[in-house]
């Protein structure tokens, strides 16, 4: 008995598997020497039919391999013969696979629209009524900070139809409070692979570190993050701007130190158009 497995982005379809040790790209027939007894489905209830199983020749089986999920295939005869390919199949390949769907081969990579240099901020509310990553902001205007992600597999393929909650933003010092599910993507990636964030965030808190994009709960190995901060009216970051964010509010717009986490309007000092963003934001709470 022996177990195939198709590197594929967790909860993406890898399309029909077929035969020719050990793999094959999508979309060309993946299998093992030898005849095939019987092969099952990857919660091994139920046994799949094979028509035309032959000697070492290729020949489809349609089967639904999920990422991290497996097919038995039952083997006639001696599998011991097939031992040599199986521990060269193993020391090569496992380990560029991720199982959780991203790991070292990963060629997705993730930018912001805005091309300058500097840091870009964003005002965020836990309700999702702060400012929208089109509407960031440097020192001296407003720019579009929308971030794209292009998702590939390990081959370079574009995975469409990945789901948005699998994909989220973190802060790099975890300054940013997020609410349940405040930071995915707008929606699923699309046809080229893609998705994007550009609506506002759920989320509190301030930070001035790098913004992670996390994919399956692993950064991008191709970015090491991207120079967007966050501040918020919920300056504690316990997910409610209340009244006990006020008196800290009223420390930072009072004292001679300049504190971005209270700059809400960026542009280098808390004045009065903070004091308004600040009062507006007052009960806002995540769903």
């Amino acid at each position: 008995m022996r177990q195939i497995f198709r590197p594929c982005v967790c909860g993406q379809r890898s399309g029909p598997v077929s035969t020719r040790w050990p793999f094959a790209p999508q979309g060309e027939p993946i299998g093992c020497p030898g005849q095939i007894d019987s092969i099952y489905s990857f919660d091994h209830t139920k046994p799949i039919p094979l028509i035309g199983c032959r000697e070492s020749v290729p020949w489809p089986v349609q089967l639904p391999v999920y990422c991290g999920k497996s097919a038995t295939l039952h083997f006639k005869g001696d599998p011991m013969k097939f031992l040599p390919t199986l521990l060269v199949f193993a020391a090569v390949l496992l380990p560029a696979v991720s199982f959780a769907g991203i790991g070292p081969c990963d060629y997705s990579t993730a930018e912001r629209a805005y091309p300058g240099p500097e840091t870009v901020v964003v005002m965020v509310l836990p309700d999702g009524t702060g400012t929208p990553l089109t509407e960031a902001r440097t020192l001296y205007q407003e720019v579009d900070a929308t971030i794209t992600i292009s998702l590939l597999d390990c081959l370079g393929v574009p995975v469409p139809g990945f789901p948005s909650e699998d994909m989220w933003l973190e802060s790099a010092d975890g300054g940013l409070a997020m609410c349940v599910a405040g930071s995915i993507t707008d929606e699923n990636t699309d046809a080229n692979g893609q998705a994007f964030w550009a609506q506002p965030l759920r989320a509190g808190g301030s930070s001035e570190a790098l913004t992670i994009v996390i994919v399956n709960g692993a950064p991008l190995t191709t970015n090491a993050g991207l120079a967007i901060s966050f501040n918020s009216p919920d300056i504690n970051g316990d997910r409610l701007v209340n009244l006990t964010d006020v008196p800290m509010f009223a420390t930072d717009f009072y004292g001679s130190a300049y504190m971005f986490r209270s700059d809400f309007h960026y542009d280098g000092d808390v004045n009065l158009s903070d004091v308004v963003l600040m009062a507006q934001g007052l009960g806002a709470d995540c769903p």
